[in-house]
């Protein structure tokens, strides 16, 4: 017996859905017919929005944790004093320079076609 989660990742997988991570299929369910997250403003605010997962591009490892390395984090939080980092359910992100050192290492290609399928399939209920 599957569980709706895996319902759900076999409809992604096994359909129409393959092209959501092409980049010339069109978002049509963005506010604005975009990306979801195609400018920096939407990078910003999907980073220090509370319950979105960030997944990011290569492991990073939280403090205490040298040999366990997470690509994924929960956003509880946003710290920003000259230095950025996201806090998380159980762990939080490295610090940054910037703002925009953190965007460069989160992988925005696999979190749009992921973000852009969910969407969608809640669309068609």
């Amino acid at each position: 017996m599957k569980t709706n989660k895996e319902e759900t990742l076999n409809k992604i997988f096994n359909s129409d859905y393959q092209g959501i991570l092409k980049e010339e299929t069109p978002n049509e369910y963005t506010d604005d017919g975009g990306k979801l997250y195609d400018t920096n403003d939407k990078k910003v605010k999907a980073v220090r929005k509370k319950g979105n997962i960030i997944t990011f591009k290569e492991k990073f490892y939280p403090r205490g944790t040298s040999d366990d390395g997470f690509k994924q984090i929960l956003v509880t939080g946003f710290l920003n004093n000259g230095s950025v980092k996201i806090e998380g359910k159980s762990y939080d992100t490295k610090w940054y320079d910037s703002i925009d050192s953190l965007i460069k290492d989160v992988d925005w290609e696999k979190m749009e076609g992921w973000h852009d399928a969910e969407i969608k399939l809640n669309k068609q209920k």
